[in-house]
Order: structure tokens, then sequence, then C-alpha cells
């Protein structure tokens, strides 16, 4: 064993750290990447598809996370290490901690979850939420230094040929944006997001209490109902400075609004809560969503969580009472599928 450790622990290291994570921590993963970057190298699976495409992408990656890395973080959830990539990476990490030590790691639990027991207690950061991304960079920073990693000061020149980066990005950027590669990537995106919500929805079932979940669409808009609330998703399309932007938004109702006004069973429909959602792109070419209001980045599985997620936390609260039903409105309601914005329904 001596040996083994040995030959791991003298391995050059290529990076400094490796991210492992799901797609739905891509975001947070790219910003922490880029806070560490310049003073870092930092290996992320999104910025190195090309190379896992074109080459052993299962022993790349084993080699990254058990000898090229000086350490790993984990942006852990339950089912990390169970999807493809991940499963790769966890049994480098796990072989990597039986040959040398723990010390390589920071754990991250993304949700309330127990922890594996070959973490241990000293290497995880809890309570993210609470302290923030400036607090797990400067924990990221001291982990690496206390493995033997320099930080690395930027010269002159490394500053001037990130900002001349910057620039070229931000013109890049935006031609993909106003283009023709913008409008596949929204259709491409909102098409799998309605199929990840439906998929979600048909996992969760069995646990499903009363009446069952019920997703419906016409056209451009989407209802996801479980009484007695329900989620509308509307894409509509908005022109700023002369330019067509296509967004989507996403209402959250109490009482259950369909698509061509409120269910005759349900109490009259309440907005609760908007959130607008535009396409982006990052520079490694991967499309995700962007937070119009707080300009979060989201992946379209991480947008799907969301919407479900917090439908049923509403519904919830009607079911122990936290939340009342409304008296049922007596006059006839006013939604009609016809008081919607015609470019939100591609009628002739």
């Amino acid at each position: 064993m001596g040996d083994q450790i040995s030959s791991i622990s003298l391995a050059p290291r290529k990076y400094d750290v490796a991210i492992s994570l799901l797609e739905r921590d891509l975001p947070l993963a790219k910003q922490i990447s880029a806070k560490l970057e310049g003073q870092f190298t930092a290996f992320l699976y999104s910025e190195s598809q090309k190379d896992i495409a074109f080459r052993d992408g299962a022993e790349l990656l084993s080699r990254i996370y058990k000898t090229e890395s000086r350490a790993v973080l984990i942006l852990l959830r339950r089912d990390w290490g169970t999807t493809r990539w991940t499963k790769v990476e966890k049994e480098a990490i796990l072989s990597r901690r039986v040959e040398t030590t723990a010390s390589f790691l920071l754990v991250v639990p993304m949700e309330p979850m127990p922890i594996p027991d070959w973490v241990p207690t000293q290497y995880i950061y809890q309570e993210f939420e609470k302290w923030g991304l400036e607090t797990l960079i400067g924990s990221m920073r001291a982990k690496i230094k206390d493995l033997g990693g320099e930080i690395r000061e930027l010269t002159p020149m490394d500053l001037a040929l990130k900002q001349k980066t910057a620039r070229e990005w931000k013109s890049e950027r935006e031609r993909r944006l106003l283009g023709s590669d913008a409008t596949t990537a929204i259709e491409r995106e909102t098409s799998d997001l309605y199929a990840r919500i439906q998929q979600c929805m048909k996992e969760i079932a069995p646990t499903i209490q009363g009446r069952p979940m019920e997703f419906e669409q016409i056209q451009r808009t989407v209802n996801i109902v479980k009484y007695p609330c329900c989620v509308r998703i509307n894409q509509y399309e908005q022109t700023y400075d002369t330019v067509l932007v296509r967004r989507i938004s996403v209402q959250e109702y109490d009482g259950v609004l369909g698509l061509y006004g409120p269910r005759s069973n349900s109490f009259e429909p309440t907005e609760t809560r908007r959130e607008d959602y535009g396409i982006d792109v990052d520079q490694s070419g991967n499309w995700f969503w962007r937070d119009v209001s707080t300009n979060d980045e989201l992946t379209t599985l991480r947008l799907a969580d969301r919407i479900i997620s917090s439908l049923l936390s509403r519904t919830y609260e009607f079911d122990s009472g936290q939340r009342t039903r409304k008296r049922p409105a007596k006059q006839e309601s006013q939604y009609r599928i016809e008081d919607f914005p015609i470019s939100d329904y591609d009628r002739d």
C-alpha cells in the first residue's frame, strides 16, 4: 500500500481541482470554475466535452479524478454516482480514497441527505445555502493550498488576454443569441423541459396521494395540475431595441386554471408567482435558461425539477392547512384563450 500511496501522491497534477457533479448543478460549477480561473486550474466536464467525446471518456475521467487532480470537489446529491459519467468519477474517487487518504476531498451536499460513510466529517462543507458561494471558494482555495497548490498571480499580459477573450466572447454570444441558433435552442430546450417534467411526474406518480398530476398542452401553452394548484408555462415574444426575444413564463396559481379557463370544480385561480426565463449559451456551447429577474443560470433538468418541486410544495401547504381556498367567484370567469397575445399562439 505504501508504494500505491507514493505513486498517486507523487503523480503530476494537471489540475488543482476537478469538480464532480450532476447536470442540474452545472451553473453553480461554472461559477466556481470562473472564480478560480487564473489562480488555479480547474477541470469541469462541460468545458472538456470534445476531449471526452473523441477519446476514451471513461479512461480520461478516471485518470483525472484518481491521479491528475490535486483536489476533488463533489456537488453531492442522492443520485450522484449513478449516472454514466459520475459513476466513473465515483469509482476513481473511491479507489483514490482507499489507496491514499480522504484529504483531497471537499464534499458539498446540495440537498438534505445522508452522507456516505467514506467521507470524513471534516471534509464536508455543510449549509452551502447559508454561507454562500464566496465562503465555499475560500474553503476551496485553502484546500488546494494545503495540498501543495500555489496561487498564481496574474500578470499584466494575463489580464490583457483575459479581457480580450471576454470582449470576443461577448460579441460571439450576442451573435448567437440574436441568430437562428437561439431559435433552434429554445425550441429544443422547451421540448426537453416538457419531456423532463412528464418524466418526473411519471417517476413520482406512485407516491402521489389523492388526484394524480395532469399535464396538458395546446400549442405554446402547458398546464401542470396538482389539485388544488397549477402551473402554466407559456412561450412568448417581446421586442427590445428592435430585437425580437423569445422567452418562457412560469406562472403559479392557487386554483386550477385550464387551457380555456378555470376548471368548473375548482375555486377561482389566483396567480401567486411568475418567473420568466430566457435562453443563453456559455463559451463551451452549452445552452441553458437564465432567470430574467435574478440572473440565475439553470439547466433544463434543474428548471423542470424546480417547477415540479414548487408545485408539490404549494399543494402540501393546502393539504396541511397552511393555505386556505378562497371562496369561488360568483360571476363567470374572464379567463379565455382569446385573452392571450397573438404572439403566444401560432394561430392562422
